[in-house]
């Protein structure tokens, strides 16, 4: 912590918020908003931390995942985070944080922003990613925090994905080094699931592996809550609903993947789940025929199903390095279902 060589009232600027900077040892800056909706409790959102030659932390965020764990995290959820996230060391080392959780102090939230800023500072953005992956962040923003999840989340599309490149580029080598068989269909099924949360990170949440579905008589490889605010799958739920979940199946097949595969995924859809799938396949060998069943499928009102090979996954890969969660070529496929 920098001791503090002096500070300047900014006043109100235009967003509303009370601004104070105080300048810190080694010209760090620390900014400090007052969120007038959270009032007194909570007198450090949307807090800024500035060493020199260091970016500016994703503050937004930041600010939602705070309000997040105050609202919901208990001290074995606590310590779970820690170990899922690889963070227990700074949870162990943040000064008053565990017992101000114990005691529900009113201070544990300012607490909770002293660790969140160690985490960013520390282990990097992409860290505060994981801890809001484990905290299912966009869904409880989704349903509390509405405002705070659209400037959260849609600002990251389409321009800038969640995830760094690198981890999305790690795992697509993963499952395209997967052995062809069913011997490994399981490990397909985990590589590809690892892959798509990375990949559709900021429009599928709560992404599950064998859900099950119509009162467990139906079991469904992948399924994720479409929470999109832009890109492929906003619009997709803008436009064609209902979207409000994204079934996946995941085939590592050897042989041509046909009519039976595409009715299974078929009777995953309903209107009160949702209308659009996803087919993981390894390869089409006729991929025409394989688009014609889809469409067939679409055009008959069953529901609408995207096929999606080891080599469209990699353009779809390419395409979050691009340009985030738009996914032309998502966007040419489902075109090619609908007209």
């Amino acid at each position: 912590m920098y001791r503090v060589a002096a500070h300047e009232d900014l006043g109100v600027p235009s967003s509303g918020l009370p601004v104070r900077r105080q300048c810190g040892e080694g010209g760090a800056l620390h900014v400090t908003f007052r969120d007038l909706e959270t009032g007194p409790t909570d007198p450090y959102a949307g807090l800024v931390s500035l060493l020199p030659g260091q970016p500016a932390l994703p503050t937004k965020l930041i600010l939602a995942l705070q309000r997040c764990v105050v609202a919901t995290i208990d001290e074995a959820r606590l310590t779970e985070l820690g170990y899922a996230t690889n963070t227990v060391d700074l949870i162990e080392t943040t000064h008053r944080l565990r017992r101000s959780l114990h005691w529900r102090d009113p201070d544990f939230g300012d607490h909770v922003f002293t660790l969140l800023r160690r985490i960013g500072e520390e282990l990097g953005e992409a860290k505060l990613y994981e801890v809001a992956e484990f905290l299912k962040l966009p869904t409880w923003l989704v349903e509390n925090q509405p405002v705070l999840f659209s400037e959260v989340y849609a600002g990251n599309t389409p321009s800038t994905p969640v995830v760094p490149a690198t981890h999305v580029q790690a795992a697509l080598s993963n499952v395209l080094s997967i052995p062809v068989g069913s011997d490994d269909a399981t490990n397909y099924h985990r590589g590809v699931f690892d892959l798509l949360k990375l990949l559709f990170a900021s429009s599928l949440a709560d992404m599950a592996v064998e859900e099950e579905i119509a009162s467990g008589t139906k079991r469904v490889d992948i399924v994720g809550t479409n929470i999109a605010a832009a890109g492929f799958f906003y619009w997709i739920k803008e436009n064609y609903p209902p979207c409000a979940f994204i079934f996946i199946e995941c085939k590592n097949y050897t042989g041509e993947v046909s009519n039976p595969e595409i009715d299974q995924l078929l009777g995953r859809l309903s209107d009160a789940r949702g209308k659009l799938g996803l087919l993981i396949c390894r390869q089409a060998k006729d991929p025409n025929r394989l688009q014609l069943r889809c469409r067939e499928a679409s055009l008959q009102g069953q529901g609408r199903i995207l096929a999606l090979t080891d080599a469209n996954l990699a353009t779809l890969v390419g395409e979050h390095g691009q340009s985030g969660q738009e996914f032309p070529s998502l966007r040419r496929k489902f075109k090619e279902l609908v007209m």
